[in-house]
Parts: structure tokens; C-alpha cells; sequence
């Protein structure tokens, strides 16, 4: 063996610790990592399923069934809340007018707001509170936007407004209205799922007695139907409003025609009474003259009373002057017959008789 292999054998031989201390050192260090590597492919596919389950829920292992929804659930339940809710801007700074009932509407958000004229919007007050239900957060109205700008727009009341009753009434709502109002482009939906959180106090304050039960009772057992669920029958707001507006006006209507019967009816019975006073007058007249004509008969009567005895009295002297006169004629008639007699006698007696 040559003295450069003696040396590299030796150098051989030096070098083994060290490279048995770089070898241990490349183990532990590979057993480290493919450690944290383990880990990490751990770390990752638990974020992976947790990424997975935020994203598409969580579901039963034996069944399937989705017991913890993800984003795109809630993201459809969210799109399908828009869609049925509508366009909404809220929190809008109403200036009311009072005299015509138009509405400025300023601050919309979000900006720009995409409303056009002709668009037809459901409006509430901003403020609520349960407590005072009757004064806010109420249902204002229907409005139809009649113009429009880069930060708001302005609105007229969309029912009819010629007859003085409804533009009075609507003008007395908007006058208890707050000065923030929520405007909705479809009427807000009733569901279910709205009062089933509520604890049944805060139902109580918040709905009328005559209706309180049908929400507390909604999703409960029904005590009329053992073993099925009693459901709330919901209400479609926008055509109860509609109806209740369509009623309104017709009986406005009608009390615009009663007035108007009334006014009639007042006028005419007061003329009715200027007619009476006029009857009542002529009547005391009429009196006044029948008692001059009741005088003036009884007069004529009395008189008439006189003239007919004296007629009576008249008629009676001419019937016995008849009597006289006919007595008298047939006297008469008698006395020339036997004058007549005698001078034909005499004429007889003298021979006169024979001449004629």
C-alpha cells in the first residue's frame, strides 16, 4: 500500500465521527420535518374541510343531511331574502310638505340609489320602538316617485288625493311621521320566522288582543289538531292596504255624499220651514178672512132668513089675492053669463032675436 492510500485511509478514518455526527444530524433533521410535514398536511386538510364546510355546510355523515349551513346556503337564502324584499334604502331624511302631501327624500343609501320616475315605493318610519308601535315605525304609505336626482328623490302620495277627506287624513298621518323614513320597493312579506325568537311579552305589546294568539300559538302544538303543529295563516300587507285605501275612498266617497244629502236636507228643511211660517201666515190670514166671510154669511144668512119670510109673507098674499081675483072672476063670469042670459031673453021678447 502506497503512503497515499495509508493517508487517505487515515483521513478516512478521521473524518467517520464527524460524518457519523452529520448523518445523525440529517436524520433528526428529516424526522423533524417529515414531523411538521405530517402536522402541516393535518393543518391543511383540517382547513381544507373546515374551508369545505364554510363553504358548502356541514352534513351528517350517516344521513347527509345538512345540519350546519355554509356560505353559498346563506349567501341563496340571502339572495332569495333580496329578491322577495326587494330593493330597500334606508334611513332617508323625509321633508314633508304638508299643504300638498309631497315628500323630498335626501341621503339615500346606497348611492347611487338607481331609482327612476314612476317607481312605486313602500314607506316606513325609521325609528321603531315596540313601545310606542301606534307613533312609530309605522306604515306611512304608498308613493310614486315623481323626481329624481343624484342624492334623492321626491315622492307624491300614490292614492287619490281630489277629494278633501283622504288629503286631509293622509296630511294628519304625515304629520305624526318621524324625519328618517325606510323605503321598500315591494311590500315587506310576512313569515314565520319573523316572531319565532320573540318571547311571548314582547308579542303581547306588540300585537292587538284580537289577533296575539294566532303569533304566539304559530309553529306550537295546535290544541284542536293533537299532534300537528298549528301555522299562522300569513298576510299578504300590500293587498290588505291596497283594499283597505279602496275602502276608505269608497266610504270617503259616501261621506262626501251624505254631506252633500245633509246640506241638501238642511237647506230643504229650512226652506221647508220658511214654507211653513208662509202656510202659518197665510193660515192666520185665511182665518182672519174666514171669520170676516163667516160674518158676512151669518149677515147674508139672516138677511136671507128676512128676505124668505118676507117672500113667504108676499107669496102667501098673492095666493089669497089669486083666490080674491079668481073668486072675483068667477063672479064676474057668472054676473055677465046671466046678463048675458037676460039680454038674450029680451032680445027674444022683442023680436030682435030673429034679426041676427
Amino acid at each position: 500500500m502506497s503512503i497515499f492510500h495509508k493517508i487517505l485511509v487515515g483521513l478516512i478514518f478521521l473524518t467517520i465521527p464527524f460524518n457519523f455526527f452529520f448523518a445523525c444530524r440529517t436524520l433528526k433533521t428529516h424526522q423533524i420535518w417529515r414531523e411538521k410535514i405530517i402536522k402541516l398536511e393535518k393543518q391543511i386538510a383540517q382547513t381544507e374541510k373546515e374551508s369545505y364546510e364554510l363553504k358548502y355546510g356541514v352534513r351528517d355523515k350517516k344521513t347527509g343531511e345538512l345540519t350546519q349551513k355554509g356560505i353559498l346556503q346563506i349567501e341563496c337564502e340571502l339572495d332569495s331574502i333580496m329578491f322577495q324584499r326587494g330593493r330597500a334604502w334606508l334611513n332617508a331624511a323625509a321633508e314633508i310638505n304638508t299643504e300638498t302631501g309631497e315628500v323630498k327624500l335626501d341621503g339615500l343609501t346606497p348611492n347611487p340609489h338607481n331609482i327612476v320616475v314612476g317607481t312605486i315605493l313602500y314607506c316606513f318610519d325609521s325609528v321603531w320602538d315596540k313601545d310606542s308601535v301606534n307613533t312609530e315605525g309605522r306604515y306611512i304609505g304608498k308613493f310614486t316617485v315623481t323626481d329624481v336626482d343624484e342624492t334623492g328623490i321626491v315622492v307624491e302620495p300614490s292614492m287619490d288625493m281630489t277629494q278633501s277627506i283622504s288629503k286631509q287624513r293622509f296630511i294628519d298621518k304625515l304629520k305624526t311621521a318621524s324625519e328618517e323614513w325606510d323605503l321598500y320597493e315591494k311590500m315587506p312579506r310576512d313569515e314565520h320566522a319573523m316572531y319565532a325568537k320573540m318571547s311571548e311579552d314582547a308579542i303581547r305589546d306588540l300585537m292587538p288582543s284580537a289577533t296575539v294568539d294566532e303569533f304566539i300559538n304559530d309553529g306550537k302544538d295546535d290544541p284542536e289538531k293533537p299532534g300537528m303543529k298549528y301555522e299562522r295563516k300569513l298576510r299578504d300587507y300590500e293587498r290588505i292596504f291596497d283594499s283597505v285605501s279602496s275602502k276608505s275612498a269608497k266610504l270617503e266617497n259616501l261621506i262626501v255624499s251624505a254631506q252633500f244629502d245633509e246640506a241638501y236636507t238642511k237647506n230643504a228643511l229650512e226652506d221647508a220651514k220658511g214654507l211653513e211660517t208662509a202656510q202659518e201666515n197665510l193660515k192666520k190670514q185665511l182665518a182672519d178672512q174666514l171669520d170676516k166671510v163667516q160674518a158676512e154669511y151669518d149677515a147674508i144668512a139672516n138677511h136671507l132668513k128676512t128676505l124668505n119670510a118676507r117672500y113667504q109673507l108676499y107669496v102667501d098674499k098673492i095666493q089669497k089675492v089669486r083666490a080674491e081675483n079668481i073668486k072675483l072672476a068667477k063672479q064676474i063670469d057668472a054676473a055677465q053669463r046671466e046678463a048675458a042670459k037676460r039680454i038674450y031673453a029680451r032680445a027674444n021678447a022683442s023680436g030682435v032675436a030673429s034679426a041676427f
